[in-house]
């Protein structure tokens, strides 16, 4: 064919160099010719060296392929390079043409599809990444799959190919910029698709689309989380084969989860699903999986929480022999958990589990054990507790009266609490399990004690729930009809009805509890009541009702929700065409959600990135549209911290009057006086900065809280000295001190530290330092750590060093290995900032040994700090080998709270600066977290990316928060 020439070789030029996946349509577009003749001559005696293949997303139609691997590899082999060229370049300018007509709805599926593994396959960085970088591109993605994951493999195969084709100076910053924020924005649609959606797709035999919109969400455990549910609503639906096919990949995504904890969880979770599903043989394999995980790690502090997980997995799976002998295993363990309290709960889970196999000797058993253990718990709380899952577990075996008993002993334990609202929640929690052992009178006895309305309305309303969950609902209907908001408890019974087949009085209750959230004026409380008026509608067979209560509700997340609910319940009454529909109109909405809390705070950071690099009208630009967004968000706290960026960032691009008129605006005092410090410190003297700073003060006095107002104080007071003004900001900083001393503890020690640190930059380093030689270790070492960096910035250095010196003393006699590493590495700062060089890179060794010797979780921030000492005595290889070092730890591996492994990335992008290792960690950072954690950097690291950031925002027309798309994918 190719020594023929003519239209038989062209067309196997093409497939060759395509790799396959071209129609009859596309080939002839690409020679010239008519769909027909490039049919004729592909089954024609040359034909039999082609295959045929379905598409993968088009309804019908065929695509060619090359034969057999061999026929693909000799055809490349006989394609000379200008060939393969001139063949590529026909593909390439085809994708080009498309593009610039921003991915039309009749683009070809090769193009969408295909065209992506031969640039991936070729190496081709520059056109891969332009094609992941195109949002229009995504929407026709999203549009033609429903998902947005084949849009962020793109994205992945991009970033890895600009990673890998790096220079010797490193990637490039802007691109990766680029790519990660197209791959947020398209995270951000995900984190918003409702189980329930996945769950009509699935029952619309569309399970590939389902699955894939669970993948596309950046989070892991989420993507376990949202599988898992949607089998559930599907068991609910009474589809388990369905719903096995959407529990089942979820076991990988479980096994793949990096923090045992988390993995353990997991596939508890997916192994009830199984066994909710019918599928009880592997669930309890996957839950016996889990528990191995569990005996594992037995020091685990969350060891209670495994268990609990696995207990109630191997309880959905009670029919099958295997369950027993789990059950036992898990009610072992259970009785080596460390610390009572945490026992108690692993065996309350363990005794219900048995209980429900009937096993209810063992139950007992646990019973008696854990009312053992309760006398000696000092917290009066725990020991009610405790008693009342010693009740419960009574109840279980079969022992009401004992069971009684008991919990009147936990109430009366309770009642001696002290504090009225966790009296209130300990009963609520007795309340509501009493129930669950059908001990009604008891419950709703325990529950009209709560003095606090909202307690009881919701201890009264899960009573209820239990109550239908038993079939009587005629009961239920009557204590319902007792709470205040009696919406809620409505609402559950209405559900309960509906289940049961009683529909017309479902429909009457659940219309009921929405009249009533309606006058209440709650939106939330209005949502859910809608939402339940439209689940028992479409219940009832009256769909078409359902969706368009569905579309009533204001809030756009709970509306997608509701919506995916009423199209799955059609989808499951065979109505596939309007359950398609109903299920495209729930993606739309969801897709559409916006968030501008966290718009705004994008805004306001990128605009004052804008204002730092000098792009003052952009940063102009860009805050206006932050302030506009900001007025959208009704809690007043939240809308003004949020503007305090915003007001920095006009602020440095020259407009200092509008900032303060913008923070004018501020009713919070803290809030206002963060805002007036910023501002402050921008401007120069004259009489509106006179006027700003009264109104800092002002602010600052005002806050009512000693533990915000100290450190408020203490900021004030810096700005004023920066000014000149030192007799007022030594004033100010010892209000800041006289507040610090009304507090006490952890609060005292920092608000101390704060207003220290503020005397020492104002050059009070003596009496600084004498405040801070007050505290104790631990706290006490770290403060005078920071308090003698600032010692050192201020040029008194042998004040700095003897109080640093002092702080490694102390910390070696207090034997905390954590709190010596940190002031050795502070110790190594101060040296550094001192100009005394040698001494700090001799002193390098002792802190490295100090990092070393603490666990590998805590070393990252400390590593991180000594890479920047190192930098900063002119030793940039070990700068970059500490770095690279911290970087290097796996985030599972951090203790809970830790930033972890974006922020020291980060932090190591940040010490090594704009070298090619510094460029590495950025894009690493944009790679693997969210682009705005890298975003601070970016100014001085690489201040070219911060208009491309602005570009993407503005330009685009924020594809992060974008409105409702014009076409709805998969209309029938």
């Amino acid at each position: 064919m190719l020594e023929t020439g003519g239209l038989p070789c062209e067309l196997l030029g093409l497939i060759a160099a395509a790799g396959g996946g071209l129609t009859a349509e596309d080939l002839a577009h690409l020679t010239g010719n008519r769909p027909l003749k490039v049919r004729r001559t592909l089954a024609g005696a040359t034909g039999r060296i082609f295959l045929t293949s379905p598409p993968i997303w088009a309804p019908d139609g065929k695509v060619y392929l090359l034969g057999h691997e061999e026929i693909q590899a000799t055809a490349m082999e006989m394609l000379s390079d200008t060939e393969l060229r001139t063949y590529r370049d026909r593909l390439h300018a085809w994708a080009d043409l498309h593009r610039a007509n921003a991915w039309p709805v009749e683009t070809p599926e090769y193009l969408l599809r295909g065209y992506t593994s031969l640039l991936r396959a070729t190496r081709d960085r520059e056109r891969m990444v332009a094609l992941a970088a195109d949002p229009a591109r995504h929407e026709r993605l999203w549009l033609t799959t429903g998902s947005d994951l084949e849009a962020l493999t793109e994205i992945t195969g991009a970033f890895d190919l600009h990673c890998a084709g790096a220079g010797p100076d490193g990637p490039d910053i802007s691109t990766a910029l680029v790519l990660a924020i197209r791959r947020d924005t398209l995270h951000g649609h995900s984190k918003t698709v409702p189980a329930d959606l996945v769950a009509a797709w699935s029952l619309l035999d569309h399970t590939d689309r389902a699955i894939s919109l669970a993948l596309a969400h950046p989070d892991q455990h989420q993507r376990v989380r949202t599988l898992v549910r949607a089998s559930t609503s599907l068991v609910g639906l009474g589809s388990n084969v369905a719903a096995q096919a959407l529990a089942e990949p979820a076991v990988a995504i479980a096994r793949a989860l990096d923090e045992p904890s988390d993995r353990v969880k997991g596939l508890a979770q997916v192994a009830e699903a199984l066994a909710e599903a019918g599928a009880l043989e592997q669930a309890l394999d996957v839950a016996a999986e889990a528990l191995e995980i569990a005996r594992a790690h037995a020091e685990s502090s969350q060891q209670a929480n495994f268990l609990i997980a696995v207990a109630r997995a191997v309880s959905s799976a009670g029919k099958h022999v295997r369950a027993p002998a789990l059950a036992m295993e898990v009610a072992e363990l259970s009785r080596t958990v460390d610390g009572e309290n945490m026992r108690v709960w692993a065996l309350s889970a363990a005794a219900e589990t048995l209980a429900g196999l009937g096993r209810h000797e063992q139950v007992t058993e646990i019973a008696n054990e854990i009312i053992a253990l309760a006398p000696a718990n000092p917290n009066i709380d725990i020991r009610a507790l405790m008693l009342h899952k010693a009740a419960l577990a009574m109840a279980q075996a079969g022992h009401p009266e004992r069971a009684v008993e008991i919990t009147l002993q936990a109430i009366e334990i309770a009642r001696a609490l002290a504090d009225p609202e966790r009296l209130s929640d300990v009963l609520a929690d007795i309340a509501s399990a009493t129930a669950r052992v059908e001990q009604y009178d008891l419950a709703v006895e325990t529950a009209r004690s709560i003095v606090d309305a909202e307690w009881q309305a919701k201890a009264l309303a899960d009573i209820a729930g239990f109550m239908c969950g038993m079939g009587q609902h005629e009961r239920a209907l009557e204590l319902a009809r007792t709470t205040h908001p009696v919406g809620p408890a409505l609402s559950l019974v209405a559900e309960a009805l509906s289940e049961a087949g009683r529909h017309e009085r479902a429909i009457i209750l659940a219309t009921e509890a929405a009249e009533t959230a309606r006058v209440l004026d709650d939106p939330q409380r209005q949502a859910l009541a809608l939402g339940v008026v439209a689940h028992v509608l479409a219940r009832a067979g009256h769909h078409e009702r359902a969706a368009r209560i569905a579309r009533t509700v204001t809030d756009p997340e709970r509306r997608s929700r509701t919506m995916a609910v009423v199209a799955s319940i059609a989808a499951k009454d065979g109505l596939r065409e309007r359950a398609t529909e109903l299920a495209s109109e729930a993606a739309v909405i969801g897709r559409a959600v916006n968030d501008p809390e966290w718009r705004t705070q994008v805004l306001g950071v990128v605009a004052d990135a804008m204002a730092v690099v000098g792009h003052h009208e952009g940063a102009i630009e860009l805050a206006a549209e932050a302030e506009t967004c900001a007025r959208t968000i009704a809690e007043a706290s939240t809308r003004e911290w949020l503007l305090t960026r915003v007001v920095v960032a006009l602020a440095r691009a020259g407009e200092q009057g509008r900032a303060g008129e913008l923070v004018r605006t501020f009713h919070g005092a803290e809030e206002r006086s963060a805002a007036l410090i910023h501002v402050l410190g921008l401007m120069e003297e004259c009489e509106q900065w006179d006027e700003l700073a009264a109104a800092a003060v002002e602010s600052a006095r005002a806050i009512t809280q000693p533990r915000d107002r100290s450190p408020a104080l203490a900021n004030v007071a810096c700005a004023l000295h920066h000014k000149g003004h030192h007799e007022y900001a030594e004033a100010l900083a010892n209000e800041a001190v006289n507040s610090a001393r009304t507090l006490e503890g952890r609060e005292y020690d920092w608000a101390l530290g704060r207003a220290a640190e503020a005397l020492a930059r104002m050059g009070q380093c003596e009496r600084a330092a004498e405040l801070v030689r007050t505290l104790a270790a631990p706290a006490g070492v770290v403060i005078r750590g920071f308090v003698a960096s600032a010692i050192a910035d201020v040029g008194c250095f042998e004040s700095a060093v003897e109080l640093v010196a002092e702080a490694v003393e102390i910390a070696r006699s207090h034997g905390d290995l954590s709190v010596l590493s940190k002031a050795l590495v502070h110790q190594l700062g101060v040296l550094a900032a001192t100009g005394n060089r040698p001494r700090a890179v001799e002193l390098a060794a002792d802190a490295d040994e100090a990092v070393r010797a603490l666990p590998v979780a805590w070393q990252a921030d400390d590593l991180v700090k000594m890479a920047a000492v190192m930098a900063a005595v002119g030793n940039v290889d070990r700068a970059i080998e500490f770095a690279g070092e911290a970087a290097s730890i796996p985030e599972f591996l951090r203790p809970s709270g830790n930033t972890g492994g974006a922020w020291t990335l980060v932090e190591a992008a940040d010490v090594c600066g704009a070298t090619a290792k510094g460029r590495e960690f950025t894009v690493d950072a944009l790679q693997t977290a969210f682009w705005l954690d890298t975003f601070r950097i970016l100014p001085a690291l690489a201040p070219e990316a911060v208009p491309v950031a602005a570009h993407c925002l503005l330009d685009e027309g924020w594809a992060a928060w974008p409105g409702t798309p014009q076409a709805v994918p998969f209309s029938s």
